[in-house]
């Protein structure tokens, strides 16, 4: 009997000792379960808690800085994805999934030359892997060095042949030469996913490409493509095709406007901005040119300087809804309220039935909370414009609970958010919502949903300040 006392005892010591042992392998498996559970339903606060709760186990965990770094990239927060990404790579430095998402924060950080080394090794690592060589391709593509391109983006296309963006970007660069094959690649694109946003640039650059076989001469058919190629944000390419219409032909004056704003779109700021600048002096009359330079000063943050451009876009055509709005942009910038007031309701009195001027109108107000009756007015238009705007549903029930009707506005933002379940500021304006008719759960998870999926970080900041607060 005494015997048997010690075996079980014996036994009952082994499997503590063995529960011990599992229990951080469970607790880790476990950990990693749930945060990607809660990833693929992009509840991406919860699941940085669960990846950061097993980093605070186990620090080095290459699976853990992976799982984060693939969360901040899809939230858009790449200086936290690079950092988590390059965590993962020094814990693992044969990890090509580490190697692939570290370039695509930097990729999308601007950092273009640094991230292109990265995708070189992922590819000499796993030759096969399509997304490596079809973000290489675009970083080529930003580069200008065509030929690269359009290799990677083949071996792309070999590795996932169903993929319409690489179709679309392959037929990007062989429209460049003029080459038949240009309308294979496109007509791909939309074959593969008709409703997609591929198809849809395919079939507009495709259009513009024929179009532009209508000029008589070369210089305006460059020019056209140039317009084409900046609307679907190449500038680079734009920028070519300007130059070439204006070696054709310099007294384009047009597109040395255009050619200028491209060049600053691409990073080339001092060159973009003396084209700009010589375009306007030899066309004191057209303001395209000084519209582009306000675009240009703004961004630099010299708001006089382009209040200045804006007002003499404004005076030589006081019709344009677009040079209106941008005026008013600017004032706003400046604290001028008032002037900003009156250029946005001039650009809606402009355009009655274009829903962006309304959306822009609604938002200036709603956001700089002066004038709330007309940001009301502003967004109500905007839904009698395009009731399946989930951006004009959230402008009318943010402008609803400023007003005082918390229970009108709940049924705007749930409406915004059943036409997009992902729209950030809809959520953070339900959690003001919610606060208000002191529901504070509720509250806390609009204001959650605001932090996944605020790409942005505006009303992710702003959410995270409410939070804290409850």
């Amino acid at each position: 009997m005494a015997g048997f006392s010690l075996r079980v005892v014996a036994i009952a010591g082994s499997l503590v000792l063995l529960v011990v042992s599992l229990r951080g392998p469970l607790q880790r498996a476990t950990l990693l379960t749930q945060a990607e559970v809660h990833a693929r339903a992009t509840e991406y606060t919860l699941a940085t808690q669960a990846y950061q709760r097993l980093l605070s186990l186990r620090p080095s965990d290459a699976a853990a800085h992976l799982g984060l770094g693939r969360v901040y990239l899809r939230q858009g927060r790449y200086a936290q994805a690079e950092e988590e990404f390059a965590r993962a790579l020094a814990s693992d430095a044969n990890q090509v999934e580490a190697m692939n998402g570290l370039a695509a924060a930097l990729g999308s950080l601007g950092r273009i030359d640094s991230a292109i080394p990265l995708w070189r090794a992922t590819i000499e690592r796993d030759p096969t892997n399509a997304e490596a060589h079809y973000r290489l391709g675009l970083a080529y593509l930003l580069r200008s060095r065509f030929g690269q391109a359009r290799e990677e983006l083949e071996a792309a296309r070999r590795g996932r042949p169903g993929d319409p963006a690489t179709y679309y970007y392959l037929g990007v660069l062989t429209s460049r030469g003029g080459s038949p094959q240009a309308a294979e690649f496109f007509e791909a694109a939309q074959a593969l996913a008709p409703d997609s946003e591929w198809a849809q640039r395919a079939l507009q650059l495709q259009r513009a490409i024929a179009e532009a076989q209508t000029f008589p001469a070369q210089a305006p058919r460059a020019a056209y493509l140039g317009q084409a190629y900046l609307r679907l944000g190449l500038p680079n390419l734009a920028a070519e095709a300007f130059e070439r219409a204006l070696e054709l032909d310099p007294t384009l004056d047009l597109a040395r406007t255009y050619w200028g704003y491209a060049l600053w779109s691409m990073g080339r700021y001092a060159q973009g901005l003396s084209v700009l600048k010589e375009a306007s002096l030899r066309d004191k009359r057209n303001a395209l040119n000084h519209y582009f330079l306000a675009l240009t000063l703004s961004a630099r943050g010299r708001v006089a300087a382009a209040l200045r451009q804006a007002r003499s876009a404004v005076e030589l055509d006081p019709e344009n809804p677009a040079l209106r709005a941008e005026l008013g942009a600017l004032y706003a910038i400046a604290r001028d309220y008032a002037s900003a007031r009156e250029q946005y309701q001039a650009a809606t009195e402009a355009a009655p039935e274009e829903l962006s001027f309304h959306l822009l109108r609604a938002r200036f107000h709603l956001e700089h909370l002066v004038w709330l009756d007309e940001g009301f007015e502003a967004a109500r238009r905007a839904v009698e414009l395009d009731p399946q705007s989930a951006e004009a549903h959230d402008l009318l029930g943010w402008a609803q609970q400023l007003l005082g009707d918390p229970q009108t506005a709940e049924e705007s933002l749930l409406r915004a958010l059943e036409l997009d379940p992902g729209l950030a500021s809809a959520y953070y304006h339900l959690g003001a919502v919610y606060i208000r008719r002191a529901r504070w759960d509720d509250a806390r998870w609009a204001y959650m949903r605001a932090i996944d999926l605020d790409g942005e970080g505006f009303y992710r900041e702003r959410a995270l300040n409410a939070l804290a607060e409850l």
